[in-house]
C-alpha cells in the first residue's frame, strides 16, 4: 500500500500537468508531538507506555499547481518510552527498561491535495491532502546532547490538512510516519525478521508564509 501511494504521487509530480498560476513558494514552522513503534511497542494497541515529547521543525513548499506540491523539511524530536506497564518479558530481564532517541532528520515530500487549493486564495479554504517521500535522519538512543551515534534513511507518508489563514499565512496538520531501516531506536533488537524494524511519527501544528508571486506569465509545468 505505501509504494503504491509513492508511486501515485510521483507519478503526478512528473507528469506534464497544467496550471492555472505562477509558482508558489511558502516557508513554514512545526510544532508538535512524536510517537514510536518498535520492539518495545510493537502495535498501537499494545500495553507499552509511549511518552509523548515535544517536536518542531522548518520547512519550505513548492506548489506545482493547485493539487500537487513538494515540501522540504528539517525536523528535530524525541521517542521515548518504557516496559513497566508491559505484559511481556520484552527485554529478558526483571528490571524495568526503558529508553530516550534523539531524531534530527532531512526529509522530502510529494502532496497531493483532494481539493483544489491556492495558498493565500480565499476562494480555496481548505483541503485534505496525503504524502509520500524520503528522508534520512541522525539518531542517539542515549540521548546525549550534540551527539549521534547512527545515521538512517526512512520512507514517510501519512496525511495532512491545509486552511487559509490570511492572503500571506496558511495554516495546516499534518500526521506523518517513517518506516526506518534501522531497529536501533530503542536499542532493543529482538528476534531475527530484517523487517521488523523501528517506526517513528511526528504529529502537530505548521503555520506558513507565502512569498508573493511577481510572475505573470502561466506556467506550463
Amino acid at each position: 500500500m505505501n509504494r503504491l501511494v509513492l508511486i501515485l504521487i510521483f507519478t503526478v509530480l512528473l507528469s506534464n500537468t497544467h496550471t492555472g498560476f505562477g509558482q508558489r513558494f511558502e516557508a513554514g514552522v512545526f510544532g508538535g508531538t512524536s510517537y514510536y513503534l518498535g520492539d518495545l511497542n510493537p502495535e498501537p494497541t499494545s500495553h507499552f507506555v509511549n511518552t509523548e515529547l515535544p517536536a518542531f521543525g522548518l520547512f519550505g513548499r513548492y506548489n506545482h499547481n493547485n493539487h500537487i506540491s513538494v515540501k522540504a523539511g528539517l525536523n528535530h524530536g524525541r521517542v521515548s518510552g518504557t516496559d513497566e506497564n508491559s505484559p511481556f518479558n520484552i527485554t529478558g530481564d526483571s528490571e524495568i527498561y526503558s529508553f530516550q532517541t534523539r531524531i534530527t532528520e532531512l526529509v522530502i515530500q510529494g502532496e497531493v491535495n483532494f481539493l483544489p487549493y491556492v495558498a493565500g486564495d480565499p476562494g480555496s479554504m481548505y483541503t485534505p491532502y496525503i504524502f509520500g517521500g524520503t528522508g534520512g535522519f541522525a539518531f542517539n538512543p542515549a540521548d546525549t546532547f550534540l551527539s549521534f551515534d547512527d545515521l538512517s534513511y526512512a520512507l514517510v507518508f501519512g496525511i495532512g490538512f491545509r486552511f487559509y489563514i490570511t492572503s500571506e499565512f496558511s495554516g495546516g496538520l499534518e500526521w506523518g510516519w517513517r518506516n526506518t531501516a534501522t531497529d536501533d531506536l530503542d536499542n532493543v533488537h529482538l528476534g531475527g525478521n530484517p523487517k521488523n524494524t523501528d517506526w517513528y511519527s511526528f504529529a502537530g501544528l505548521s503555520f506558513t508564509f507565502r512569498f508573493k508571486d511577481r510572475s505573470k506569465a502561466i506556467c506550463p509545468f
